[in-house]
């Protein structure tokens, strides 16, 4: 099936991602950061288009951008080439280098926005790659050490446009971006206000996920607090896979699964493989 056209526009912001070809590490040193990077600001400047947040790990990057006076995809377009050229020259690697065409979402406002930046900022700490929210602060390959009044490169970063997301002032901003990033991305309906599944009928504001997710918890019993994280009891596991694959049938990507459940990408990996459970 041919896939779809992007849906892009002047001023529309978006999530990105794009991984190596077959998962190979695309990012072996600082050298091959500062090059990235370096390509990826010149390129802001040169399309008009600005970034809230961005990260680099080894295998992959993410990035929230806001489209400028050119399209998305050939600044996407000039980025990846101009790096994999590079890549393939410095270590020796022939063919590609990136998988596939890059991934992308449309965001839906400023707090959807918000969301993803702080999913964004917190990457390294989800892979182990740093220990604490501390550590962050000095990960090179983040927008998130600028963010935070770090002596970092900017990168291009909009760090004032990225704070209005979460404060008015840059102090309460840089508080609540931290608080997200400490605790992880939470659902919209998590809190002990909305443990019981409300009714999508009577709640049209509910999104698909937290309807999935409520459906989910209350067919099996399961709290919803206990469904995000890593509780290894068999029937909080039971509903966060069955959360899983529903959501994905309904068109969610791993990354975004994984960020709305508080856990890795190949931990949703394995929920997917998993076989579903009768409930009560």
């Amino acid at each position: 099936m041919p896939r779809g056209p992007r849906i892009d526009a002047p001023g529309a912001a978006h999530h990105i991602w794009q991984r190596g070809v077959g998962k190979m590490a695309v990012f072996i040193d600082d050298a091959d950061c500062d090059e990235f990077l370096g390509r990826f600001e010149r390129l802001l400047a040169e399309h008009g288009s600005r970034c809230f947040g961005f990260v680099l790990l080894s295998n992959h990057f993410h990035i929230a951008l806001q489209t400028g006076r050119l399209p998305l995809w050939k600044l996407m377009h000039r980025l990846t080439t101009g790096y994999a050229r590079y890549f393939n020259e410095r270590h020796g690697h022939v063919g590609h280098v990136f998988q596939n065409r890059y991934g992308s979402r449309l965001l839906d406002g400023d707090e959807d926005l918000a969301t993803v930046v702080a999913y964004i900022a917190r990457n390294p700490l989800e892979a182990g790659l740093v220990p604490d929210e501390a550590a962050l602060r000095g990960y090179a390959g983040s927008s998130y050490p600028a963010l935070m009044g770090e002596p970092s490169p900017r990168r291009g970063v909009a760090v004032g446009a990225a704070l209005s997301l979460f404060g008015r002032t840059t102090a309460a901003a840089r508080e609540e971006l931290r608080a997200r990033v400490v605790r992880g991305v939470t659902w919209h309906f998590d809190g002990p206000a909305a443990l019981r599944a409300p009714s999508p009928a009577t709640d049209p504001a509910l999104s698909r996920f937290s309807r999935i997710a409520a459906e989910a918890c209350a067919r099996l019993s399961v709290e919803p607090a206990e469904v995000h994280g890593r509780c290894r009891r068999a029937d909080a596991l039971a509903a966060r896979a069955e959360i899983a694959q529903r959501a994905s049938a309904e068109g969610y990507a791993g990354y975004e699964i994984a960020g709305e459940l508080g856990v890795s990408e190949s931990a949703v990996c394995r929920l997917l493989r998993r076989r579903p459970r009768k409930g009560g």
